[in-house]
């Protein structure tokens, strides 16, 4: 399962090569979720990890979601 939302986030343009960085800045990007995998399944609920991508990013984040699951159907569709 993946879903696309647009979100305000904070941006840091850095020069690695040469230790700099600009100022962080909030833009808006289009923010990218892929199911990765299912990390637990109780009465409670489910917890996935997700792959983050923001705009054209080649390298992506992580991030854990805790969510109601009713026990019918796949938890990751």
């Amino acid at each position: 399962m993946s879903f696309t939302v647009t979100k305000e986030v904070k941006e840091l343009v850095s020069y690695p090569e040469l230790g700099a960085s600009c100022q962080l800045v909030t833009v808006s990007k289009e923010v990218t979720y892929s199911a990765k995998r299912l990390v637990s399944l109780s009465d409670a609920g489910a917890q996935v990890l997700f792959d983050v991508y923001v705009g054209d990013s080649v390298t992506p984040g992580e991030h854990y979601h805790m969510f109601s699951y009713s026990g019918a159907g796949n938890p990751l569709d």
